[in-house]
């Protein structure tokens, strides 16, 4: 009975970490529904960080102030790398060539942080968040929270989008039905450009926050990237709250794995479990095979 506070102290963190990471997993499988994979992803929300880090470093702007700077940074930057370059390949259907040259501005992205940063560990956490709430024998730890209340508040704002605006109901109607779509005057090429721009804002605040969290460096973009497409993977296209719970229960994988089997073991872990279910249910958990 002693063990069962820290049982249930794992398991709130576990839904903690589960709906931040849902956050980023979402830009991600607006891409997959649209039929393109954002390679890069992982890499831009590493530099997102470190553009926060530099306003820390160089200004003193603690980094949740800094989403205010940030995230407009990074739109703009994706909106212009969509328009330069994706969209002459998105048009044509060619999705096999986005993937590569998505990956190919990862590396670059990469080695240019490690470049002009090194590849020591950095952090965004200030005195303040190493602070925890305390109801009874439960300890929320803050960065915890405030991820997922932040991760939340923009979960509604684009639950919003997409139901209440033309451009987000354009937005679901392109990858169910593409010739019906552009007959009510919907455009791909807007639909991909704003699919960037929301995949460009979900990488600012998820790389912003992770850093606030967690130590990072020019390499975590890998991870930045496996962890929303495993957590995709486990709740399985077609909706925001798919999505939403398939981070729930990762987060509940990468808790309780590091607690049980130990930190080193927990991306193995989580990893193993997306391999398990590409080989015996890639439509996802909670996808009914049809």
């Amino acid at each position: 009975m002693e063990e069962w506070p820290m049982i249930l102290n794992l398991l709130i963190r576990g839904l903690l970490f589960g709906g931040f990471l849902s956050l980023a997993a979402c830009g991600l499988s607006l891409g997959f529904q649209l039929g393109f994979i954002n390679a890069s992803h992982g890499d831009m929300a590493v530099l997102a960080a470190y553009i926060s880090w530099i306003l820390l470093t160089t200004f003193g702007i603690d980094p949740l102030f800094s989403l205010v700077m940030v995230s407009p940074m990074m739109v703009l930057i994706g909106l212009i790398l969509q328009k330069l370059l994706l969209n002459r390949f998105l048009l044509k259907g060619n999705m096999d060539v986005v993937l590569i040259v998505t990956f190919a501005l990862g590396m670059c992205i990469r080695n240019s942080l490690q470049i002009l940063f090194s590849a020591n560990n950095r952090s965004l956490s200030q005195p303040y968040m190493v602070q925890g709430l305390s109801i009874g024998p439960l300890v929320i730890p803050l960065p915890y929270l405030i991820d997922f209340t932040i991760a939340s508040a923009m979960f509604m704002i684009l639950h919003l989008f997409f139901v209440k605006t033309f451009a987000g109901r354009a937005l679901r109607a392109v990858p169910q039905n593409l010739e019906a779509a552009m007959m009510l005057g919907v455009k791909p090429e807007t639909s991909y450009i704003y699919a960037m721009g929301i995949m460009a804002l979900t990488q600012a605040v998820f790389g912003v926050l992770m850093g606030s969290t967690y130590v990072f460096n020019p390499n975590s973009g890998m991870a930045y990237l496996l962890l929303p497409i495993s957590a995709i993977m486990l709740g399985g296209l077609g909706s925001l709250k798919k999505t939403f719970i398939g981070g729930l229960i990762l987060g509940e994988i990468l808790i309780l794995c590091g607690y049980f089997i130990g930190s080193e073991y927990q991306l193995v872990a989580c990893y193993l479990i997306a391999l398990m279910l590409i080989l015996f249910k890639p439509e996802g958990l909670l996808t009914r095979r049809s």
